[in-house]
């Protein structure tokens, strides 16, 4: 019977797609529900003391396995740079007293 290769043995080739895009961003949007996690990404354009104006860049949906497999990914790499290079500091009141990120459900 042959073996199964293990996925962490597993050659990866990544491809970019033609639509392919980059982008920065400083807000993120989360809205779930019982079939998906869905994070929309935009960019503070303008911040005052009663406004602040988002111009939403991309959304990405995922199922709530891949959510979670995300943020074990994510928590690890926040967990390795912060011992490489020092606390991340939060600056969420930067433009205002609530953060930029709220979380929403979708129905």
């Amino acid at each position: 019977m042959a073996q199964k290769e293990s996925p962490s043995t597993r050659e990866t080739i990544r491809h970019k797609s033609t639509t392919y895009n980059e982008l920065y961003t400083n807000s993120v949007d989360l809205k779930v529900s019982v079939y998906d996690f869905e994070l929309v990404f935009g960019k503070v354009i303008a911040a005052s003391d009663t406004r602040l104006e988002i111009e939403q860049k991309v959304s990405i949906t995922m199922s709530p396995q891949h959510a979670k497999e995300f943020l074990r990914i994510l928590q690890e790499n926040v967990r390795n740079y912060e011992l490489r290079f020092g606390p991340i500091v939060s600056t969420v009141n930067q433009f205002t007293e609530s953060p930029p990120v709220k979380t929403g459900v979708k129905h």
